[in-house]
């Protein structure tokens, strides 16, 4: 696990993927709201990853707003390796900006500077999303269609060097 945040923007394209749904975000008060349009935050874990359940507790314990991105493929590892340029885990991204692995301090910093509340302002029936997954999703594999079945070859009658018999 890399120790120190790997910091670096994301391409705008990448952006476009993270932002809430607009029926998800009306549900918030407006602060949470507002900080969600603008920097929405997206959580990226691993099912083998030691990081990754603080993280997502600190992150639901100061009442942000995510969405989160699970790895468990090799497809998710290579969208992973796309879109943040590493392969450690937890990696939280808030607007354009990721930190690649947990340190408190560091993510607190880029939430503040972003208008997250401090405090949890989230309402009490308020559901985070499912986990997902980062990759794409892998389409069922074609169906090979089986051959067909080939009727035996005419046996040549005028053949002399093949034999009379017949079983």
């Amino acid at each position: 696990m890399n120790h120190r945040p790997l910091f670096r923007p994301l391409a705008s394209l990448a952006l476009a993927t993270l932002c809430l749904g607009s029926a998800w975000a009306q549900t918030l008060p407006y602060e949470l709201r507002e900080a969600s349009n603008r920097y929405p935050v997206q959580l990226i874990t691993g099912k083998d990853c030691r990081a990754c359940e603080p993280a997502r507790q600190l992150l639901v314990q100061r009442g942000v707003p995510f969405t989160e991105k699970k790895v468990d493929t090799a497809g998710d590892i290579a969208a992973l390796r796309h879109l943040t340029g590493a392969t450690s885990l937890p990696v939280l991204i808030v607007g354009r900006q990721q930190v690649v692995g947990l340190v408190s301090q560091e993510w607190n910093s880029y939430l503040d500077a972003a208008g997250y509340p401090k405090d949890n302002r989230l309402p009490k029936n308020w559901a985070r999303p499912a986990p997902e997954p980062l990759g794409p999703a892998v389409p069922p594999a074609p169906a090979v269609p089986s051959p067909a079945p080939t009727s035996p070859a005419p046996e040549p009658t005028d053949d002399p060097s093949r034999p009379k018999i017949r079983f």
